[in-house]
């Protein structure tokens, strides 16, 4: 796919990642981006910033909290009254905090599974659609354990076997699912302190994540806007400490080995 004259919403898109990645579809000549964030988000900033680039009429703002059923409803018929037919979807909205563990949940798991169906009945070919593709942002933290926040990293653990299950159904909706799961990165998701429970190691997660191996999320974005234009439906991608981006499989059941205990 090309992003060239393609519509496309982002959850998250005001700020981080989020931000930066539809700064690149704009670069990148799509022809409109819906942004649905929270209120109180950096939008007016942001669109300000976006529309001084761009011009104006190719990114607006919607209010939206992912995690609640009606509002997100209610956001995407608003959002298709605007952009008509959907191109993609990325799910770029996400919290790290383990204290808040069933808030967190809420947002990484239930309200990225909420946006994606919702954004599968709008562009799915078994429901009349033509099809398009949902990019869900996880985290190298749905690939691999993160010890001093556990429970941010099941959520991403959960992102990346939702994604990696949907993509079976492509011959039936024929949405393309992609996966990209970055490292460490400068925004404001791991800029505050004490996000941990009690009993972990205060400072470990400075231990374990230092400050220099962040990458910026611009760099994150161009991996973005190069995976969808290149990856085939199912693609997980790793970018990790402003390194080139890199695919990583995703077991299957019959990929699994059979080795006895």
């Amino acid at each position: 796919m090309n992003v060239k004259d393609k519509c496309a919403v982002i959850t998250g898109g005001a700020s981080g990642i989020g931000f930066c990645t539809v700064e690149q579809l704009l670069h990148h000549n799509a022809k409109r981006v819906a942004i649905l964030d929270l209120p109180n988000s950096n939008e007016e900033t942001a669109i300000e910033k976006l529309e001084e680039q761009f011009g104006k009429d190719r990114v607006m703002f919607f209010d939206c909290d992912v995690t609640k059923q009606e509002q997100v409803e209610s956001t995407f018929k608003k959002v298709v009254e605007w952009l008509g037919d959907i191109d993609i979807l990325i799910n770029s909205a996400g919290v790290a905090d383990d204290k808040k563990w069933r808030s967190m949940i809420d947002t990484n798991v239930t309200g990225l599974i909420r946006t994606s169906l919702i954004g599968i009945d709008l562009m799915g070919k078994h429901n009349g659609g033509k099809g398009g593709t949902i990019l869900n942002i996880a985290s190298i933290g749905g690939l691999t354990p993160v010890s001093f926040l556990p429970i941010y990293c099941a959520t991403k653990y959960a992102v990346v076997g939702f994604t990696a299950s949907m993509k079976l159904s492509y011959d039936t909706i024929g949405i393309r699912m992609l996966l990209m799961c970055p490292g460490a990165t400068n925004t404001p998701l791991l800029s505050r302190n004490n996000l941990c429970l009690d009993f972990i190691k205060i400072g470990r997660e400075n231990e374990e994540m230092k400050p220099n191996d962040r990458q910026p999320p611009e760099h994150v974005a161009k991996a973005i806007i190069e995976l969808i234009e290149k990856g085939e439906n199912g693609a997980a991608c790793v970018v990790n400490k402003g390194e080139p981006p890199f695919l990583v499989d995703i077991p299957t059941i019959f990929d699994l080995p059979t080795h006895s205990l």
